[in-house]
């Protein structure tokens, strides 16, 4: 039988070696750790690479630390540059046996006290997200991270001045994160089962320094697999009539608000090996009033890549499953020369779909090298317009495809636009139905329209007055409609006319520019009406 006397002995010794080891961790291994953490983070400073901090606190009988008013930066002349800065960081959990016996890093609670994250672009052309090849990481297993209360800057600095590109405010919550350059990961470096980053009140200026773009609040969920943003606004900064005077050319102001867009189905593993991998774009509420001043001259810039020249252009492979617009309203504004004020013509209620955005050759390859739009809208708050477009994905002999249709409406409603752009004024008239159907390629556009109408009068207006008053427009009217203009086109009659539409193309201009004056070629060959002389720089 063991004695009383014995057991005392005993637990004295054990106590004895506690306090003994407790005092050694205390006295030499917590000095040592401290030291070797010192010289780890010293061991990643570089030439142009700086590592400060004010204080660093180990508690290895909590497994704590804390470190305050850390900063890194790095700084190299004519290149861009980063510093981050934070005001404290804790942490909790710190497995001193891994890292005394296996060097490795694990933690239970990794916390980032407001993180100023600040980065200095050479140049606009610069990516922010360049990776660096042969990146070594230790072996890190952290529980839990917090970023809190972060903010982040974008600057770039021209000729000795330093403007803001971008700015906000966000916060990261991740969990399970582990890394290790020898293994492989999921996503490239590191492995990671949840992840949450949400951004606030981000503001960024275009590269044209002429617009901006406020987001109140964006977030991204690894687990869901999407983004969210509440409140997206890009509007211009100087005033319609004032933007395309400071720029010295044409340009689109602008004021666009969209409420809610959604990205579903954004794989973050393919996306860490550079794929761009998504299912879905959801666009909701969209909401637009562009306006364009035509009296200024037409801006000297690149062709126009149409979609397959587009594509071909993205250093990335990309894919795209859907993408949506729903509920959206577009307001198009525009002052031409002479014009006494602009014309406006609007597209309410607007829905479309577009199929297979990619320029992954395996992807296009399953869906023939085709991508596909529907979209339907009420065009003047009026009638229901419907069309649908077919793209090729790669240069081919395959043409661009577009059909639609629209459907009765008085013709008068076209009226806001008409008077203002085209000096012509639809006195009265009915569409009884119309539909288009053509194809297009980087030259030329081709195709047929069946606009069915009847009991058209237009009565000319005077550039001069803004009138289609006086004894000249009176003749001009007059002369229109009884020499000109076909009155009636009615399908089940013998003499309607089906329209042709044959429309070469202006390169500089926009694809609307391109659709909508192939259209036009179809109207007036319908109508009779011949188009008015241009010079190039108009549309």
């Amino acid at each position: 039988m063991i004695s009383k006397k014995f057991v005392i002995t005993t637990a004295s010794v054990f106590a004895a070696m506690i306090v003994a080891a407790v005092v050694a961790i205390l006295v030499f291994v917590d000095p040592w750790i401290e030291s070797q953490i010192k010289d780890r983070l010293r061991s990643l400073e570089k030439d142009s690479l700086t590592i400060t901090y004010k204080d660093l606190d180990i508690d290895l009988l909590s497994g704590s630390m804390i470190l305050k008013d850390g900063s890194v930066e790095q700084h190299t002349d004519g290149q861009s540059n980063f510093r981050i800065t934070v005001e404290k960081v804790n942490v909790s959990g710190f497995d001193i046996i891994s890292y005394v016996f296996s060097n490795k890093i694990v933690l239970d609670r990794l916390e980032i006290d407001s993180p100023n994250i600040r980065y200095t672009l050479a140049t606009r052309a610069d990516s922010v997200a360049n990776s660096h090849s042969g990146v070594q990481l230790p072996k890190i297993m952290i529980e839990l991270i917090q970023l809190k209360d972060g903010v982040f800057s974008i600057v770039e600095v021209k000729d000795s001045v330093s403007a803001i590109v971008a700015e906000g405010k966000f916060k990261v919550t991740a969990g399970d994160l582990a890394t290790d350059s020898t293994a492989t990961r999921n996503y490239k470096y590191f492995d990671l089962q949840s992840l949450n980053i949400q951004a606030s009140d981000v503001n960024y200026v275009m590269a044209d320094s002429l617009h901006n773009m406020h987001i109140k609040s964006i977030s991204y969920n690894l687990n869901e697999e999407a983004i969210r943003v509440d409140s997206l606004h890009i509007r211009s900064l100087y005033k319609k009539y004032e933007l395309a005077r400071v720029a010295g050319h044409e340009l689109d102001w602008m004021d666009i608000y969209n409420p809610a867009v959604t990205v579903t189905g954004m794989r973050l593993a393919s996306i860490a090996g550079g794929f761009y991998d998504i299912d879905n774009i959801t666009i909701e509420g969209f909401d637009a009033v562009l306006f364009r001043d035509k009296r200024l001259p037409f801006p000297d810039k690149p062709d126009t890549k149409l979609l397959h020249q587009a594509l071909a252009d993205i250093p990335s492979p990309i894919s795209i499953n859907t993408i949506e617009l729903k509920k959206a309203n577009v307001e198009y504004q525009e002052h031409v020369a002479e014009g006494g004020e602009p014309g406006n013509v609007t597209f309410n209620n607007l829905y479309a779909t577009f199929y297979n955005f990619t320029n992954v050759d395996s992807i296009a390859k399953s869906v023939k090298y085709t991508a596909h739009m529907d979209a339907q809208c009420n065009i003047m708050g009026n009638s229901l317009l419907k069309a649908s477009f077919s793209f090729p994905l790669i240069a081919s002999e395959q043409p661009y495809t577009v059909s639609g249709s629209l459907q009765e409406m008085d013709l008068t409603a076209f009226n806001p636009m008409l008077e203002r752009v085209a000096f012509t004024s639809i006195e009265k008239g009915r569409l009884v139905d119309l539909d288009f159907d053509f194809h297009y390629n980087t030259e030329q556009a081709n195709g047929k329209m069946n606009f069915s109408y009847e009991d058209l009068k237009i009565n000319t207006i005077s550039k001069a007055t803004n009138s289609s008053k006086g004894a000249g427009q009176d003749i001009k009217s007059f002369i229109a409609n009884l020499l000109i203009l076909k009155k009636n086109n009615l399908k089940d009659k013998d003499d309607f006319r089906v329209g042709d539409i044959d429309f070469a193309r202006h390169k500089k201009k926009s694809i609307f520019n391109y659709w909508w004056k192939s259209l036009l070629t179809g109207f007036r060959s319908s109508t009779g009406l011949s188009a008015p002389k241009q010079t190039d720089e108009e549309d």
